[in-house]
């Protein structure tokens, strides 16, 4: 990775935060329904460690000092920062909102936290594709919740309140290689969005909102996250799906 021409210490403990522009509320028939602002106004930063000897931070601090509005990075693929699905063939320009102090974490190792923010992204030509999605065994939750309130008024009584549907959610951690995961945030940022899709077949997952429900097939993503890369080869992202009435 190279800020201008820079070379940064870095490791892989680095996470992407993109916030989708669009606020989600829940309707009074158990739906969903996102208010989508359109792609342009998605947000796209990262989280990062950046860890090197006293020289190195040093000479990181002096290069933020002297780049205080923006700057050029260069970032590999691999790297993939802001997201694996961001094009990464040419140098970005990126802005710092946020860092931390530098802090000595051995004898002679020092580590620094920025926030970087992506300006005006383009993107990778990929196939969007939900299909490819790999459960990490220990982490897949079902639930359907009941949604009865019972309320005890002033003199005692009891009065219940119960919705018209029961709310079905699956949230699940999938781990991916990285041309998985560029297909998967394709099709995030452009199929996804605040649309009505198919829950995509999944090994494992034959009853996603619970034992009993069945299997309706229509659903909304209404929160993910991009774990960044977990191991040498893998990279994970957190998906939660609410059913469709």
């Amino acid at each position: 990775m190279l800020f201008g021409s820079l070379e940064i210490p870095f490791t892989w403990g680095y996470k992407p935060i993109t916030d989708t522009a669009i606020t989600w509320s829940q309707l009074s028939n158990g739906n969903w329904r996102g208010v989508d602002r359109g792609q342009a106004a998605d947000i796209y930063q990262s989280q990062i460690s950046f860890v090197g000897t006293e020289s190195e931070l040093s000479d990181l601090e002096t290069f933020l000092n002297s780049n205080r509005v923006s700057f050029s990075a260069t970032i590999t693929e691999k790297e993939a920062i802001f997201g694996a699905n961001i094009d990464y063939s040419s140098p970005l320009t990126v802005y710092v909102s946020d860092y931390s102090d530098v802090k000595r974490i051995s004898f002679n190792q020092y580590a620094m936290e920025l926030r970087l923010l992506l300006d005006s992204p383009t993107f990778a030509t990929i196939t969007p594709l939900l299909s490819v999605l790999k459960v990490a065994s220990y982490t897949s939750t079902q639930q359907t919740n009941f949604t009865i309130k019972n309320h005890v008024t002033y003199d005692g009584e009891f009065n219940l309140y119960d919705s018209l549907v029961d709310d079905g959610f699956f949230e699940c951690i999938f781990t991916q290689t990285l041309a998985e995961m560029k297909q998967i945030r394709e099709y995030l940022r452009t199929t996804a969005r605040a649309s009505t899709i198919t829950f995509p077949t999944i090994s494992g997952i034959d009853k996603p909102w619970g034992q009993r429900t069945g299997t309706p097939t229509n659903c909304k993503i209404i929160s993910w996250e991009d774990l960044g890369r977990i191991n040498y080869i893998d990279y994970g992202i957190k998906l939660k799906f609410a059913r469709e009435y």
